[in-house]
């Protein structure tokens, strides 16, 4: 999962890199669009710091949504009251 999340970030990382590049060789990457840029890159950095594996926000969502998909199943199974194994 770390590797999957680290390959994702670094594809980010590039694709703004790239796109500053490219921006900056048209001469547009200043004002209004450089700040957009700016604003953008910090917001999805921010949301993938959030999700990364082992956060909290991570664990968060994963104990959710296992309780959403026991939830959907239709109720609890009780074990029986011997199951103890005594």
């Amino acid at each position: 999962m770390q590797q999957l999340y680290d390959a994702a970030v670094s594809g980010v990382a590039q694709g703004f890199k790239e796109a500053r590049d490219i921006l900056d060789h048209l001469e547009l990457l200043q004002g209004g669009i450089k700040t957009q840029v700016d604003e953008t890159e910090q917001k999805t950095f921010a949301a993938l710091a959030e999700i990364a594996p082992g956060g909290r926000e991570s664990r968060a969502r994963a104990v959710l949504g296992g309780c959403r998909a026991l939830s959907q199943l239709g109720g609890y199974v009780a074990a029986p009251a011997d199951a103890g194994g005594g």
